[in-house]
């Protein structure tokens, strides 16, 4: 399950209507149960498998994206069947569980036996703690310089504490300070995270070829696979029975040599329907190995990556982007604050609440990817990500212009 749906029937609704009138006659969960923890389990002897693997659910759901968010939200992950790897691999699944979650606690098992105490009555579940989006370097506690004591009392930011930001121009990479005390997976891996973020729209075209395609495996996460199924089931059983026709004619067929040739032509098709399902699935597997290889290469290994995209034909809409090993999957959103009447009528004060990062003259529109990994170049990444944006003579079209100037990837 995705643990931020089941989160959210804990919380308190945030839907603009009405609460007393709409949910009057409704038992809310949070009313009578509170979640305490949220607990994932992590299969180690499948863990490196399930990351890479591009296999997709009985839904069309991303496997690896589903078991990153799964960890991400974690409070408590217990790591079985650590009796099935060594311990390298052991420390190898902890320091990528760390990466993708610094604060959850690590239960290890065998046969998923443990202390049951370790997940019951941790209250540990914060409300609220899945909506945090940017996942930066944490900033530990340490000793503060004077000069950076100097510098907040006069209203500036302490040197120690700010981060590093790189302007290209068109957009910015943030990453951890360099003064900060290095985490473990600092000290181990290099560069863990940073956030990329523009206020310029992406060419979708050029989003889909120059970054998606070439690195990743794209997921159409909306996609209605029952109807596709139910075509392609038909299609194999129209060939089964073309082919045991085929069959059942062989005795009435003369001669040796077209007999063998019939034979042969049939058990070829046999096979090709049979085997088309695993056929696809090895080749998109091939095709993920390759594309992991020179991801890893030219950018450094990227685990995970998400945030919001803005592009001219969902100019109205956020659309989500995930990322997990070698899958990339896109979720049309809400619309972007700017189109909220919060954020036009009422007071000033009521108004700042939804134009905290407007922008003129596209309000809150942005690009805001957070990437999370090992040894990863921010620069490559952030110049391959800015040769996807729209800009001079382009970008000064306004929204009409590019609408019919430029591609679209979600069409």
């Amino acid at each position: 399950s995705e643990p931020s749906e089941v989160a959210k029937l804990f919380e308190e609704c945030s839907d603009n209507h009405d609460h007393d009138e709409v949910h009057h006659e409704t038992v809310m969960m949070r009313n009578v149960a509170k979640l305490d923890t949220c607990v994932t389990v992590v299969d180690a002897a499948q863990f490196f498998e399930n990351f890479d693997s591009v296999i997709l659910g009985d839904n069309n759901e991303s496997w690896p994206k589903l078991m990153v968010e799964q960890i991400e939200y974690a409070n408590k992950i217990i790591l079985n069947k650590i009796d099935l790897v060594s311990e390298d691999q052991i420390i190898k699944i902890k320091d990528y569980i760390g990466l993708l979650n610094e604060t959850a606690r690590i239960v290890t098992a065998i046969h998923s036996s443990i202390d049951v105490m370790e997940v019951l009555n941790t209250q540990l579940h914060r409300p609220g703690q899945l909506k945090n989006l940017s996942i930066l370097i944490k900033e530990d506690d340490f000793q503060q310089k004077d000069c950076c004591s100097t510098a907040e009392q006069s209203g500036e930011s302490p040197c120690c504490k700010k981060s590093r930001t790189f302007d290209s121009g068109l957009s910015n990479v943030t990453l951890g300070s360099t003064k900060l005390p290095k985490s473990r997976h600092d000290k181990r891996f290099g560069i863990t995270s940073f956030i990329y973020e523009s206020r310029l729209p992406f060419n979708p075209v050029l989003f889909e070829e120059n970054f998606i395609s070439k690195y990743f495996v794209f997921v159409d996460a909306g996609d209605d696979d029952e109807s596709d199924d139910a075509s392609e089931d038909y299609e194999n059983n129209e060939a089964e029975m073309d082919i045991e026709a085929k069959v059942k004619n062989i005795d009435s067929v003369n001669g040796g040599g077209n007999e063998a040739n019939l034979i042969k032509d049939t058990l070829a098709e046999l096979n090709i329907s049979v085997n088309s399902k695993e056929e696809k699935i090895r080749l998109q597997q091939q095709e993920a190995i390759s594309k992991k290889k020179l991801r890893s290469e030219s950018l450094g290994n990227i685990l995970r990556s998400k945030g919001l995209i803005w592009t001219p034909h969902t100019h109205d809409n956020i659309v989500a982007y995930g990322q997990a090993g070698n899958i990339v999957t896109f979720n049309i959103g809400d619309q972007w604050k700017v189109l909220n009447a919060g954020a036009w009528v009422g007071s000033e004060k009521e108004k700042t609440t939804f134009r905290q990062k407007f922008v003129h003259p596209y309000g809150d529109r942005r690009q805001e990817l957070v990437f999370i990994g090992q040894n990863m170049k921010h620069d490559i990444i952030q110049s391959i990500l800015d040769g996807c944006l729209i800009t001079g003579e382009t970008f000064s079209m306004g929204i009409d212009g590019w609408k019919a100037t430029v591609g679209d990837m979600f069409l």
